[in-house]
């Protein structure tokens, strides 16, 4: 079994009004003809409020890995994600080598996880740091997925909102190099180039990392996960090969639909949204993601154990989370967690049984807080 590194984008994004609707957007196919302005959408209003959404796109029931299943934009590392040309780029356009390692690497002040101090994706000895390469892997499959190019003149603040090129006007010539980024990444490279533009690293978050479980295999990832924020939301042109629908909606929907069984979410997916659908402000999100990726974040590989009414899930910190996450555990029946917790020891752990989640926990979670599940 081989892991391979991986990086997903939440894109939290602000709604053109305070009642936000759960609607799935325009299905723009990628051909070289005029898109197809089929709107399916749900026009009813919602009592669960927020005044921004969060961008979940749908991977195709063809996908050999969470077929059929609403995810954040992303997908796997690739070389050109790490590579040297990218500081070409960067010194070309204004950003100098040492100053962008050393922005980058000082936004988290606590001990990394593995895949940013050890990565196994890197094949560069002079290319770009993980906390560069991670976030151009996640603009670059934000962009393959959806069509939402995160890129930032170079004359303007990095700190600023990002100007995209995509946006109403998804012309041939960006419908082209996506299809050449499918194929190369080092096409991504020559776009940037070719614009006179790079990548928004500086808009991404750390929010958490999450590794695939054994019982989930074959195929494992190790994923880096980040936020992204925009002050509106982007319309969304599918590549309809790895995803085939999307939609923007609050955290409390999207949460609320999986309680109901309308889509299917993958562990953490509803853990990352519940963690999300404690703020109803896209501003406060914002300055909380901000302050808390200083915290930096922790690899979670999950030791799940399967049984007739469901799964139990067990984390780093909890007490009995191995000390080889690949080892397979037994279920414990007599356990009274709120005694055990009272006593000092530590729970960290999940309880799932079909669409609904329990977290039991009095584990620090590198200032997160706790997420909110709808059962």
């Amino acid at each position: 079994m081989a892991w391979r590194e991986a990086a997903t984008l939440i894109v939290a994004a602000r709604s053109a009004n305070t009642s936000l609707k759960s609607s799935i957007g325009p299905v723009l196919k990628n051909t070289s003809s005029a898109v197809d302005k089929k709107t399916y959408g749900d026009d009813r209003s919602t009592k669960i409020h927020a005044d921004y959404g969060v961008l979940m796109a749908k991977r195709s029931n063809r996908s050999s890995f969470m077929a059929s299943t609403y995810v954040f934009p992303g997908g796997v590392v690739d070389p050109s994600d790490y590579s040297s040309k990218w500081w070409s780029l960067f010194d070309k356009l204004g950003y100098q080598k040492d100053n962008l390692i050393k922005t980058m690497s000082s936004r988290v002040c606590a001990p990394r996880p593995p895949m940013i101090t050890h990565p196994i994706s890197s094949n560069h000895n002079d290319g770009l740091i993980p906390d560069i390469a991670l976030r151009i892997t996640a603009i670059r499959e934000a962009f393959e997925e959806t069509g939402l190019l995160i890129l930032v003149d170079p004359q303007s603040k990095p700190e600023e909102s990002p100007k995209k090129l995509l946006d109403d006007n998804f012309n041939e010539e960006l419908l082209d190099w996506r299809s050449r980024i499918r194929q190369n990444g080092e096409a991504f490279i020559e776009m940037c180039h070719r614009f006179k533009k790079i990548p928004n690293i500086w808009s991404l978050y750390e929010w958490w990392n999450w590794a695939t479980p054994k019982l989930e295999g074959p195929k494992r990832f190790d994923t880096m996960f980040y936020i992204h924020f925009a002050d509106y939301q982007s319309k969304v042109i599918l590549d309809n090969t790895e995803v085939t629908n999307f939609k923007w909606a609050t955290p409390k929907e999207i949460l609320q639909e999986f309680a109901e069984k309308k889509i299917i979410l993958a562990p953490p997916q509803v853990f990352e949204l519940g963690r999300i659908a404690n703020f109803d402000n896209l501003t406060d999100l914002q300055k909380f993601s901000v302050d808390r990726e200083k915290q930096s974040v922790e690899k979670w590989l999950p030791v799940l154990i399967k049984h007739p009414k469901g799964r139990e899930v067990y984390l780093p910190g909890d007490i009995l989370y191995p000390d080889d996450p690949e080892t397979d555990l037994e279920l414990i029946n007599d356990q009274n967690e709120s005694e055990l917790m009272n006593s000092g020891v530590t729970i960290n752990r999940i309880r799932s049984h079909e669409n609904s989640f329990t977290y039991i926990s009095n584990y620090k979670t590198y200032g997160h807080l706790k997420p909110i599940f709808i059962t």
